[in-house]
């Protein structure tokens, strides 16, 4: 592990952070790159909005700018808006923004979002906007947010909530295809079984098949206790491959071995699920205590983690802090 410090200039400098290649680029903030050598380039455009998050693109093309909090989103192609995006008003103010790009295949990237309602995932092509998913598909009560798809694009990932709140997840099978997703739900529809927690606060793809969660209770025993406890689960088998208790909230997370993976709550550390335990620490980076969709009154932190090459950026008040995981 290696870690290096970019100087800022002046406080409120960046806006947000998304990696490109070796570089970072705040899109928020008017399109800045960042060289992990230091230099930060000037801002190419004045988006006159509140937006506050952004996401791009594996080949980064296409990126998209967003309020977390709000309706409002912009698809860039080539750095330029493409055209606006935007989700319904509902409980909008309370929980993440749901967008993410997916892989269509032949190298096409498609956005995954909830255009029209709260509870039902589209997808489209990035370049025209076409939509794949059919419409008058079934649908189910849950407040979409956190996208993500799984390595091989075989399951699309949503980490939100249902009405009470309680914090939740809904797989979606898409290896048949983009246009009428399969959905399976960690409460109400019951295919998923026993995923060891009574409410999932994070989640992320080990891999295709493997699933890692983290959260309070015990789903089994109806147990909606305060104990924290991080769970792998196997998507194939549909069973627990181990549970184990913790002792803080693990945040957002990213995997980074076969039992590692750095947690993000308040500060980044490094904590073996397959033990419960935290190996190692970056308390003097602050991050913030978001662990849930639902986390309008904590998020601070404007951080960019990167899963292919395992690093992580996180905005400091006089820096950026780049934390490489592996050699």
């Amino acid at each position: 592990m290696r870690r290096i410090s970019i100087p800022l200039q002046y406080k409120n400098q960046i806006k947000s952070l998304c990696w490109s290649g070796d570089k970072l680029i705040d899109y928020v903030g008017g399109i800045t790159t960042i060289d992990l050598e230091g230099t930060i380039s000037q801002p190419q455009v004045s988006f006159t909005y509140r937006f506050d998050g952004a996401i791009a693109s594996a080949d980064g093309r296409y990126a998209v700018i967003f309020e977390y909090y709000g309706t409002k989103a912009l698809l860039l192609r080539d750095r330029k808006i493409h055209r606006e995006l935007n989700r319904s008003f509902y409980c909008a103010d309370t929980y993440e923004y749901p967008i993410a790009f997916i892989d269509l295949g032949s190298g096409s990237p498609g956005i995954v979002h909830c255009p029209d309602d709260y509870n039902v995932i589209e997808i489209e092509s990035a370049e025209t906007g076409e939509r794949l998913t059919k419409p008058g598909r079934k649908d189910v009560d849950f407040f979409q947010s956190r996208l993500t798809t799984s390595p091989k694009t075989r399951w699309l990932l949503s980490a939100g909530w249902i009405w009470h709140p309680l914090d939740s997840i809904m797989l979606y099978d898409l290896s048949h295809g983009f246009e009428d997703p399969r959905f399976y739900s960690g409460h109400g529809e019951g295919e998923l079984g026993d995923l060891g927690l009574w409410e999932i606060c994070n989640a992320v793809f080990l891999s295709d098949d493997h699933l890692l969660i983290s959260g309070t209770g015990d789903q089994t025993q109806e147990d909606g206790s305060d104990e924290s406890a991080v769970v792998v689960y196997d998507l194939t088998k549909r069973e627990i491959i181990s549970r184990k208790p913790i002792t803080e909230p693990t945040g957002e997370l990213m995997p980074i071995g076969d039992d590692v993976a750095v947690s993000f709550y308040q500060h980044p550390k490094i904590l073996n699920y397959k033990t419960g335990k935290i190996e190692v620490r970056w308390d003097d980076i602050e991050t913030d205590k978001r662990n849930s969709s639902i986390s309008f009154h904590e998020r601070k932190a404007i951080m960019a983690a990167d899963f292919r090459q395992k690093r992580f950026a996180v905005l400091a008040p006089n820096s950026i802090e780049v934390v490489f995981l592996c050699p």
